[in-house]
């Protein structure tokens, strides 16, 4: 069971490294990055980050409230 553990946790750590390398790194030509990153418009308007932020905040206390909570406290 330990070796199976590893084996779900390695790629989901794995897969988020690779996707910010092809997204910020130019590796030509596997991706052309000579025009810029398409994501790197969103960065540069404080009211996406904003909006971001206002979603990941939601996201966290939902996930916090909905998962958490009721397994450290056993909620029935």
């Amino acid at each position: 069971m330990r070796s199976a553990g590893i084996r779900v946790v390695i790629p989901q750590i794995i897969l988020p490294i690779y996707f910010q390398i092809v997204e910020w790194v130019p590796l030509y030509p596997w991706n052309d990055l000579a025009d810029g990153n398409s994501q790197q418009p969103l960065w540069q308007r404080i009211w996406s980050l904003r909006i971001a932020v206002a979603l990941y905040g939601i996201w966290f206390v939902l996930q916090v409230a909905n998962w958490w909570v009721p397994y450290f406290f056993r909620s029935t």
